[in-house]
């Protein structure tokens, strides 16, 4: 049986990062997709967006547009301040070939955020791919901590389905009802509780997303 109609791996991508509640992603594309990702954004929370364009035009697919990657971090890490920029190389950029990790190696002295790429073209993969692949990247960047007996995380948790943070909320307190603590949700908290996360003691994977993230943090 084929896998049922969904959307490209950039749209799984985003959900992982933008649930990093101070997260900025940026897509590396033209403005179809941006277009397509503030939509999805846009019915969930209009308050909440943090999604910029790089704002490539017909001239870069010919010449590239490495450069304006760079300006688009170099204008978030400024205007914004995020403690984590993600970068999503969707399709155009892809296709080829723009060196945006290169981009990111020779910006690394002069952005105080800390950065990450991925590559999201939508003939890559599906959403779902996305999403696992995003939150691999995030468990790359946690750091090994002291662990706490009573602390678990939630991995897989989805900040843009309706009730989410009422959700989180009540989750949380039905925990705490029976001593234990929520250490960090991937994602759903800010990067620096994710960074935390190998101090908890338990990863409990929601609805099976994230199965790829858990198993590397076990």
């Amino acid at each position: 049986m084929n896998e049922p109609a969904q959307g490209c791996r950039a749209i799984g991508a985003l959900r992982a990062f933008h649930g990093v509640t101070d997260c900025v992603s940026i897509l590396h594309s033209r403005a179809g997709c941006y277009c397509g990702m503030m939509i999805l954004r846009a019915l969930y929370d209009q308050r909440d967006m943090r999604v910029v364009c790089s704002g490539m035009h017909e001239k870069d697919v010919v010449h590239g547009a490495e450069g304006r990657i760079a300006n688009a971090i170099k204008k978030v890490d400024a205007l914004y301040k995020p403690k984590l920029i993600a970068c999503l190389g969707c399709c155009a950029p892809t296709i080829i070939g723009d060196d945006v990790e290169g981009v990111i190696d020779a910006l690394r002295r002069n952005v105080s955020s800390e950065m990450v790429y991925l590559s999201c073209g939508g003939f890559e993969s599906a959403a779902w791919k996305g999403y696992e692949d995003a939150a691999v990247k995030l468990v790359d960047l946690m750091k090994k901590g002291v662990k706490e007996e009573t602390a678990v995380n939630f991995v897989g948790f989805h900040t843009d389905v309706v009730k989410s943070t009422a959700d989180l909320k009540e989750l949380e307190r039905m925990l705490n009802a029976c001593g234990v603590s929520l250490n960090a949700a991937l994602s759903g908290s800010c990067f620096e509780a994710l960074k935390r996360a190998p101090d908890a003691t338990l990863n409990i994977v929601l609805g099976g997303d994230g199965v790829k993230a858990a198993q590397m943090m076990e």
